[in-house]
């Protein structure tokens, strides 16, 4: 089972209902088949099919609806704490426990089933969409895959124990990441992972793009072929990727690097399921670098970091982005027209061509074709000619 908040609380709800029999299983992906005609059809999973809208039903005797039953939830809560006399709120995740009727447990049960089956459907699309534009890919086109990784901290082979109490351990910033390309439609995808580091821990937009900026170098290196499209996948906090900042600097940048680009597609991936290829670079570089220092070695830089990993990690290519660049890129975004986009936070899927930009909401989610050069747009069954349309911005296409 997914351990996101959505999955784990839906879960915490069928437990108590199906120790009392009330429910045929306690299986979320049982449950799901026996309310649904088919978990693939996004009618039955939104609730909008007539025929499986009302298939699960419980019965219970009227005199057990009353019954009180205990439950679990995870909620985030503020609290207010005092450090050197002085108060603040802080907001933690916490696990609950609730308890209510029988009656009002399956009444909200029934309310969050049909959020988790919408839930299960657009990761479900999302991930079949990404295997398909993997497959799909031209020679004309890139996919990045793309992370920030928490960040390291910096060790020693023999630390004092002071060394482990305030700021006295450095940190540095990890952005790591999976490249795929072809050269020819029929050869197989060339899968590069890579990574960027800097001892400088800024996360925001113009960060993003000063760690980009070495990739979009080693992919112009590695590919003979004009890059026309390229597709970003990475997961979805507002400070960092799902931005106006963020898309307006890095639609500037691209057209800097790539003077053939004819658009670009950014995809974010569901709450709580961004986990992919680039935080298994991430864990890598980290672990190699833990095992370093037990066997005696000294990381007290990012340049030992980066000369530790270029050598025990040959599979990765790692680049160093100083400090400065991410200052200059900080300046440069002062001079970067941002467009702004109303309702962001609702969108997983930006798409810019040289027409403007378009957001879709993920049950809209596009499927790219690729063909003969022209990029098709796969939309709620109707195809469109990505060179032709004329995008604007909206809220989203649900």
């Amino acid at each position: 089972m997914c351990l996101c908040v959505t999955h784990s609380n839906f879960k915490n709800l069928v437990n108590p209902l199906a120790r009392k029999k009330f429910l045929p299983s306690a299986q979320l992906s049982q449950l799901i088949d026996l309310s649904t005609c088919l978990k693939d059809n996004k009618k039955c999973m939104y609730g909008e099919c007539s025929i499986c809208s009302n298939n699960l039903q419980l019965t219970m005797e009227e005199d057990e609806l009353l019954t009180e039953v205990k439950y679990f939830q995870w909620v985030n809560v503020s609290e207010t704490i005092t450090i050197r006399g002085k108060e603040r709120i802080i907001k933690k995740v916490e696990k609950k426990a609730l308890q209510t009727t029988l009656k009002d447990l399956v009444s909200i049960f029934f309310e969050k089933l049909a959020v988790f089956k919408k839930h299960r459907y657009d990761i479900s699309h999302q991930y079949k969409e990404i295997k398909n534009l993997k497959k799909g890919l031209t020679s004309h086109e890139i996919l990045f895959l793309i992370d920030l990784s928490e960040n390291y901290g910096l060790k020693f082979g023999e630390e004092i124990q002071s060394m482990h109490f305030g700021g006295s351990r450095q940190h540095i910033s990890l952005h790591t990441g999976v490249m795929y390309s072809r050269e020819e439609t029929s050869e197989p995808l060339t899968v590069t992972s890579f990574a960027t580091i800097s001892e400088n821990l800024n996360h925001s937009s113009h960060a993003i793009v000063a760690h980009m900026r070495p990739i979009f170098q080693l992919a112009k290196e590695r590919k003979r072929s004009e890059i026309h499209f390229i597709h970003f996948l990475s997961d979805s906090p507002s400070s960092q990727y799902r931005n106006q900042f963020t898309i307006n600097f890095m639609k500037k940048e691209l057209l800097r690097q790539f003077p053939q680009l004819q658009g670009f597609v950014w995809n974010y991936s569901i709450s709580g399921h961004g986990k992919g290829a680039a935080d298994g670079v991430g864990a890598v570089l980290k672990r190699t670098a833990d095992m370093k220092v037990a066997q005696g070695a000294d990381i007290a830089d990012v340049s030992k970091f980066y000369s530790v990993l270029n050598t025990s990690c040959p599979g990765i290519i790692v680049y160093q982005v100083p400090g400065e660049d991410i200052l200059m890129a900080e300046r440069e975004l002062k001079n970067v027209h941002s467009t702004p986009f109303k309702g962001i936070m609702n969108v997983h899927q930006i798409i810019w061509n040289l027409e403007g930009f378009k957001l879709n909401s993920l049950s809209s989610c596009i499927l790219l074709l690729p063909f003969i050069g022209l990029w098709f747009i796969f939309m709620e069954y109707k195809l469109h000619n990505l060179s032709s349309c004329k995008f604007f911005i909206i809220n989203n296409c649900a």
